[in-house]
C-alpha cells in the first residue's frame, strides 16, 4: 500500500465558495431565509 494521499480538490469550487462565504452573514444577500433561520434557530437553543 502507498502513504500517498490524493486529495479530491476542485480549485474553481473553492475560489467559488470562498467569494460567497464573505456574503455568508450579510443579512441583506441573497442568502437571508437561510441566516434568519439558524440564527431563530441558535436563539431558541440557549434562550
Amino acid at each position: 500500500m502507498s502513504n500517498t494521499r490524493s486529495l479530491n480538490i476542485d480549485p474553481a469550487e473553492i475560489a467559488k465558495f470562498e467569494e460567497l462565504a464573505s456574503r455568508w452573514w450579510d443579512t441583506n444577500s441573497e442568502f437571508k431565509p437561510y441566516t434568519t433561520s439558524i440564527r431563530c434557530g441558535w436563539a431558541l437553543l440557549i434562550a
